[in-house]
């Protein structure tokens, strides 16, 4: 019989799964986030799930639920977000720092 644990971990992945594609993607976002802190590979409740890349898997399902809700983004330009200048900025700045490093 699988753990507490493993099925509460399982009914997350699922339900979140689905209200990502059903919902907003922004749950897929929250979800891999999820993922990533309980890091389920290093818990010894791991062996009681299937075995799945849970963040692959997270990740396919958030693309589909933003192609799936696209329609919904439309209004949404990364150019008129205030911070893409400071994103951009610092995107520079990595890259000139990489001739730079040891």
């Amino acid at each position: 019989m699988p753990s507490i644990t493993a099925l509460v971990f399982l009914t997350i992945f699922f339900v979140g799964s689905i209200a990502t594609l059903f919902r907003n993607p922004i749950y897929g976002i929250l979800l891999y986030e999820f993922l990533y802190f309980m890091n389920p590979n290093a818990r010894w409740w791991y062996r009681d799930l299937p075995d799945l890349r849970f963040a692959y898997i997270t990740g396919i399902v958030l693309i589909l639920g933003y192609i799936f809700r696209n329609g919904q983004f439309r209004e949404n330009k990364i150019f008129d977000a205030p911070q893409f200048k400071w994103l951009a900025a610092m995107t520079v700045i990595v890259i000139l720092a990489l001739f730079w490093a040891v």
